[in-house]
C-alpha cells in the first residue's frame, strides 16, 4: 500500500499545514500497519505451531532529495512472513503436480477418501476464504508406494488481507487528512 504527499503551495501557512497532515498520515500508516499484521495473523491463527510463520512489518518513508521544508513524497507499508515460512510459500504460491515417495518406510500412510475429500483451511476462491476444517471428510486409514499429489491452487492470502483492508485504509487517510488540516488551523487561531 501506498500514499504519496506533497508540498501543499507557497503561501505562508503552506508548510505548517503540509507538515501537520504529514504527521497524520505517518501516525494513520503505523497504525494500519499493525492492523495488517493483526490481521494476516489472524489467518494463520489455527495453523499447527510447528508451520505458523510470524509476520514482520515495516513503514518505508520515501525521499524525493529536493529542498521544500516537506522532503518526504512516499509512505509504504511492508509486511513480510518471518520464521516458519516454507508452508506459507506453499500455500500462498501453490505448488506444481508431483510425486511423493516415502524416505524412511515402505509406504505412505494417511487418511484418504478420494479425489477432493479433503477440506483445506483456506480456499483459493475468489474470494480467498479461511477457516476450514484443515482435514479429510469421511476417509479411511490408507497406504500407498507412492502418490501422485496434483497440486495445490495458490492462496494469495496476503493480497486477500490488503484487498479486505483497502477500504479501512481510505477512510484513515481521509480522517488522517482532516485530523492534519484540522490542526494546522488550530496551530494559527
Amino acid at each position: 500500500m501506498q500514499v504519496r504527499a506533497y508540498r501543499i503551495g507557497k503561501t505562508k501557512r503552506a508548510p505548517e499545514w503540509g507538515r501537520k497532515v504529514w504527521e497524520e498520515l505517518v501516525q494513520a500508516t503505523k497504525n494500519e500497519r499493525d492492523d495488517l499484521v493483526k490481521d494476516l495473523n489472524a489467518t494463520v491463527k489455527d495453523w499447527k505451531p510447528e508451520h505458523r510463520p510470524g509476520f514482520a512489518s515495516s513503514v518505508n518513508i520515501g525521499t524525493s532529495g529536493t529542498v521544500f521544508p516537506l522532503h518526504e513524497e512516499s509512505i509504504e507499508i511492508e509486511v513480510n512472513p518471518v520464521g516458519k515460512t516454507e508452508v506459507w510459500g506453499y500455500v500462498t504460491r501453490g505448488t506444481r503436480a508431483h510425486k511423493i515417495r516415502p524416505r524412511r518406510k515402505k509406504a505412505l500412510s494417511f487418511m484418504w477418501g478420494g479425489p477432493g475429500s479433503y477440506r483445506p483451511r483456506t480456499h483459493p476462491g475468489p474470494p480467498v476464504t479461511w477457516g476450514g476444517p484443515g482435514q479429510v471428510m469421511n476417509g479411511t486409514r490408507r497406504a500407498f508406494a507412492e502418490v501422485n499429489h496434483p497440486g495445490t491452487k495458490p492462496r494469495r492470502i496476503a493480497q486477500a488481507v490488503e484487498a479486505h483492508a483497502r477500504p479501512r485504509w481510505r477512510k484513515r487517510v481521509h480522517e488522517a487528512i482532516e485530523r492534519g488540516m484540522y490542526r494546522a488551523r488550530m496551530h494559527y487561531i
